[in-house]
């Protein structure tokens, strides 16, 4: 979670930012290096308010200098020391902080009178900080006594409780305006007032506050009051659903004055009884409305029944979602109130306020400021201030009217975020800063009209920004703060009759469970906002997903761990019960430049440009300018349920949360049976696509979400095949095992393949509504089914191998040249299946079958093969010989009776040929003699024949051919 309180638009004041960080990086050299003389240089620069911690340096600005533009302030410590960027500034004086005392510093200031220029340094100036004067902040005043409330009473006597305060020696009671009691003791935490002796009656109304007193008589602030009735309770007030899930209803109203205990009724019938003004009714039945009703009560008296609200199990469900102060800004989002889609939440997280730690904020300012009521004077540490009082006050006022539009809205002021939580530890590490933070809280609520507190600390014990203050104290001082600001809230609601809200934001780590020990705090909390995002950024060039809700096993990472589900459990598992757990979505999605394609999980060089940060792409930007726009096309992850777009020109990938991923969003609220959502932040979704999606998913104000898809029903496994029954209205399912998506089918059944045999495995299903190839709905889970995956079946038996020679059987003779081998091996059909195939030639080594291969040469060849399968069964070897001859047959004739000869022509008519072939002595033999006369057609020779001529002239030619096939050279 970002507090992005700078100012900026996407034009030049972006650049100026981005501009001072790189000099940050690079130092000062930079400065000067490269820019022309020309530009008009900042004069006079000096040095004022010299403190241990901080100075005012001031200097003539320059004239036409664009605020938006501003100054750099560069910064070297000691001598020695190197030139490094310090701050910029719209303006002079610029309040330089975080200084060490008693140490030298210099300063220069440079202009920038352009986007990525700037003017040459102005003159230095060099200061000694001085040694901090422990003396120079005012004291902090006596902390008031906490949460004075009627712990008992019995017959006539009343008894007053409250939370001590530090460095206390006793306490005045007051009765009305009038001093009434001193009690001895700072430690002292009660005290008993007998109504008869005071002369009251049945009737009579009587009021008490306390305040604290030291050693040195100074007196403390005053505690709350106490009103109450004799022998009456009012009925509480303020009765409300602080949350709710599919099974339970947690209620919260204003503490009665007098009341010592609380009974719930359900229905008209007791359901429990609550000894705060909390109580979760649960075991509840999804769907089903449900009337409550609370009685005060105390030993001796018992109130009416509060008015009745109603719930409705798994139609009360919290969306909230974060306003921040800039939105409005004009120069940059331009987003007012008014601009909300507040009929989409249930709660707006106005972000955010700021604490004060010796007289000034996070930011360094004074917090001390005439114009604000609860700023004019001095404020101690710990006092929560306005955060951008230009801002806040316009948006707290603009706020009213859509609270009235909206009479379902809680406002709640947030404390802290990313930016503003350094001095967390400091604050929360006694009673006296816990104590001023809890009673400034109450104070801005009161006066701003907000429903309660939010506080986000990121982060106890480590993490978070650079520069903040961690302790490993930070678990118990976490639950003490959660406490102290809980009986600071319930006090102020004893006297408005109102319940005041307390959450946190929560980071998604479970080590965060730890650290904020919810094992003790959450009992303290109404719920816990959990920030299921940011698990890739800046930090690495993976171009990977902001919020995946399941887990892809094609990640590189390889970490299940790292999803939106497994944020959720990691909660859950730490004792959270699930109506306390609000699931965070972003509506914002991240970006990686230089991109090879498709851009997820690849290597990027860096940060994409942002809408108006780097990296950082507001979903309604996305939608506007990059879902399958302007060279961009969309991919989805089917397995993490995220959707990401890719340009292969200029290789930037953005991944996001989309409108389909709410649908898996609320459908994994529903499976695990959770609170709500929560998104960062309401200004990216100015179409208001995903707030419309989540509140039509989870709905509120008990309007049950008519022919809601519901999840598959009777899932059983046997025979390797899972079973169900469908859904009403589903298009198809999909198949989740170890909650690994697997894959998807449109019948009421899926064949369980890839399964190791002996192994167990998880398998449950979602039902996914489609129009056309859009998804339209996705049901909350179906139950888990459990499977174990049968042993493999025993196998005794050897595969068998086929050795084939040029694609058939092993013929008895092949001609010289490549003879192609091929080994083919199969085991028996319930056999373990083959592992290899083994072979060697004329007994060589021994290779490992994987390709045909060839014979080549004029040799005969001797082949040894057989094939292992995987239980282990080795085929017994076989040998089959591959005879070559590479000679071929001669073939010889004779005439009977013998030759003729006149006039030197031989005359061979009516004599008859004999032909007679023989093949070498290792021959394959010969297999035919073929012979033709006067070029007719080739004829097998069988027996001894005559040739005949028509003009009496005879030429007869012939060849033989072996086994092998081998042929002889043509004969005449």
């Amino acid at each position: 979670m970002y507090t992005r309180n700078v100012r900026k638009s996407k034009g030049a004041m972006v650049y100026a930012l981005c501009f001072a960080i790189v000099f940050s990086l690079f130092g000062a050299s930079l400065a000067s290096a490269a820019e022309p003389s020309d530009y008009l240089i900042p004069q006079n620069l000096n040095a004022t308010d010299v403190k241990a911690d901080s100075v005012v340096l001031n200097w003539d600005p320059v004239p036409g200098n664009d605020s938006n533009l501003g100054y750099q302030v560069y910064m070297k410590v000691g001598e020695s020391g190197g030139w490094g960027w310090k701050a910029w500034s719209g303006f002079s004086p610029k309040l330089i902080v975080g200084l060490d005392e008693e140490k030298t510093y210099s300063f220069y200031v440079t202009q920038v009178p352009e986007a990525g220029k700037q003017s040459k340094p102005s003159n230095i100036v060099t200061i000694t900080t001085p040694k901090a004067d422990p003396t120079e902040l005012p004291p902090a005043p006596l902390t008031p006594p906490q949460y004075l409330r009627v712990s008992s009473v019995v017959g006539s006597d009343v008894q007053l409780s409250w939370t001590p305060s530090p460095n206390a020696v006793g306490y005045e009671i007051y009765r009305g305006e009038s001093w009434f009691r001193w009690i001895e003791g700072g430690a002292t935490t009660s005290t008993t007032i007998n109504l008869q002796d005071l002369g009251l009656q049945d009737g009579d109304s009587v009021n008490f506050r306390i305040r604290a007193q030291d050693s040195k008589r100074l007196v403390s602030a005053m505690s709350n009051r106490v009103t109450f009735t004799v022998g009456q309770l009012a009925a509480p007030q303020g009765l409300k659903i602080v949350s709710a899930n599919q099974t339970s209803v947690s209620l919260g109203w204003g503490p009665v004055q007098g009341a010592t205990s609380y009974e719930i009724y359900q229905d008209g019938a007791p359901i429990g009884t609550s000894a705060s003004n909390r109580f979760a009714a649960t075991g509840l039945t999804d769907g089903q409305a449900y009337n409550f009703a609370v009685v005060a009560k105390n030993e001796s008296w018992t109130s009416e029944a509060s008015a009745p609200i109603r719930a409705v199990p798994g139609s009360d469900y919290n969306l909230v979602t974060y306003y921040t102060s800039w939105a409005r800004s004009e120069t940059a989002r331009n987003y007012v109130p008014a601009d909300l889609a507040a009929a989409n939440y249930t709660h707006i997280n106005y972000a955010f306020l700021d604490f004060c730690w010796a007289g000034k904020d996070t930011s360094g300012d004074q917090c001390q400021n005439a114009d604000l009521p609860l700023q004019k004077d001095y404020v101690f540490d710990g006092g929560i201030v306005l955060g951008d009082p230009s801002f806040d006050l316009a948006n707290f006022s603009e706020f009213e009217a859509v609270k009235a539009a909206n009479p379902q809205l809680n406002m709640i002021a947030t404390v802290g975020g990313w930016s503003w939580s350094k001095n967390f530890s400091l604050m929360a590490a006694t009673e006296e800063t816990r104590r001023n933070f809890a009673n400034t809280a109450v104070k801005v609520v009161r006066m701003y009209d907000f429903d309660g507190l939010d506080i986000d600390w990121e982060y106890p014990v480590s993490g978070g920004a650079d520069g903040n203050v961690h302790s490993p104290d930070d678990p118990q001082n976490f639950t003490l703060l959660m406490k102290t600001v809980r009986e600071a809230l319930d006090a102020a609601g004893s006297e408005d009759g109102k319940y005041y809200l307390l959450t946190i934001a929560s980071s998604q780590s479970d080590s965060f469970t730890v650290n904020a020990d919810f094992a003790n705090s959450t009992q303290y909390l109404d719920f816990v906002n959990i920030m299921t995002y940011d698990f890739s950024g800046s930090w690495e060039k993976l171009a990977h997903h902001n919020s995946p809700v399941y887990y892809d096993d094609e990640h590189p990472y390889k970490r299940p761990r790292s999803t939106v589900r497994g944020g959720a459990l990691g909660h859950l598992n730490s004792g959270l019960p699930a109506y306390k757990l609000v699931l965070g979505v972003p509506f914002y999605g991240k970006g990686w430049a230089g991109c090879p394609p498709q851009g997820q999980y690849q290597t990027c060089e860096g940060m994409g440009e942002g809408t108006w940060e780097s990296g950082l792409y507001d979903f309604y930007d996305i939608e506007n300018n990059y879902v399958d726009k302007n060279g961009y096309t969309r991919y989805w992850n089917e397995k993490s349920k995220v959707a990401y777009v890719y340009n292969p020109e200029t290789k930037l990938w953005i991944g996001y949360n989309d409108k389909t991923t709410m649908m898996y969003t609320t459908s994994l609220v529903k499976t695990l049976n959770l609170a709500g959502v929560m998104s960062w932040d309401s200004s990216s979704d100015m179409n208001n696509t995903l707030s419309t999606q989540l509140a039509k998913d989870l709905p509120y104000g008990g309007n049950l979400n008519a022919g809601e898809l519901l999840p598959p029903t009777n899932v059983s496994i046997a025979g390797a095949a899972m079973t169900w029954e469908p859904s009403v209205g589903a298009a198809g399912y999909e198949i989740f095992r170890d909650d690994v998506y697997v894959g998807y089918t449109t019948d009421a059944s899926y064949a369980l393949t890839g399964l190791t045999p002996e192994q167990t495995y998880k398998f449950h299903l979602l039902a996914i509504r489609k129009d056309g190839e859009a998804i339209t709905e996705v049901s909350a889970a179906s139950q888990s089914v459990t499977y174990q995956a049968p042993a493999e079946p025993s196998d005794a038996t050897a595969p068998v191998t086929e050795l084939l020679a040029n694609g058939a059987a092993v013929a008895a003779w092949y001609k010289a040249g490549n003879i192609s081998i091929s080994l083919t091996a199969s085991d028996n059909a319930e056999g373990s299946g083959v592992a290899k195939t083994f072979y060697r030639i004329n007994g060589g080594s021994e290779a490992e079958y994987s390709a045909p291969f060839q014979l080549s040469g004029a040799a005969s060849y001797t082949v040894m093969y057989y094939s292992r399968d995987n239980a282990g069964n080795v085929e017994q070897e076989k040998s089959v010989t591959i005879k070559v001859d590479s000679i071929a047959p001669a073939t010889k004739f004779s005439v009977a009776p013998v030759w003729a000869t006149k006039s030197g022509v031989k005359y061979i008519k009516g004599y008859a040929w004999t032909l007679k072939a023989t093949d070498n002595a290792a021959g394959s033999g010969v297999k035919e003699i073929k012979y033709r006369v006067n070029g007719g057609a080739w004829t097998t020779y069988t027996s001894p024949f005559v040739p005949t001529s028509a003009s009496g002239s005879v030429n007869v030619e012939f060849y033989s051919v072996d086994n092998a096939g081998n042929q002889e050279t043509v004969k005449k």
